[in-house]
């Protein structure tokens, strides 16, 4: 996991218990009024703001994490088939997993992402010896 993701991880728990455990018992103990939930409200828009802009946002960052992600998953499920049916199976997986996030794919982002798929193929470890 990377820093990132972990400071994300670790910002919306912190949000989430700050708004969903310790206002509500501030304000059952009078310790905290509606002006100062306002201004809570105001740093959780903050915040929304800060956790979108440490998420990838461009395609090369998202396709390059999709396809290492898709290689993996296609070598622990697809071990018997053939790397033509492997590498055809990871393009569409890839491709539905991309879409599913909103992106669009063209045909210059396709060629991307088959680019991708090889290289991540390339950090999978050996699975057999020319001995």
């Amino acid at each position: 996991m990377d820093t990132n993701n972990l400071l994300i991880i670790l910002i919306t728990l912190g949000v989430f218990a700050i708004g969903f455990i310790l206002v509500p018992y501030l304000q059952k103990n009078k310790i905290i009024n509606n002006s100062n939930v306002e201004k809570f409200s105001d740093l959780l828009i903050l915040a929304n703001y800060l956790v979108k802009g440490m998420k990838p946002n461009n395609f090369y960052d998202v396709a390059n994490k999709v396809a290492l992600e898709v290689v993996n998953y296609v070598e622990q499920t697809m071990k018997d088939q053939d790397n033509e049916t492997k590498k055809q199976h990871a393009m569409e997986t890839a491709e539905l997993l991309l879409d599913s996030l909103g992106y669009k794919i063209t045909d210059d982002e396709r060629k991307i992402i088959e680019v991708l798929i090889e290289s991540a193929v390339s950090y999978l470890p050996p699975t057999h010896s020319d001995k």
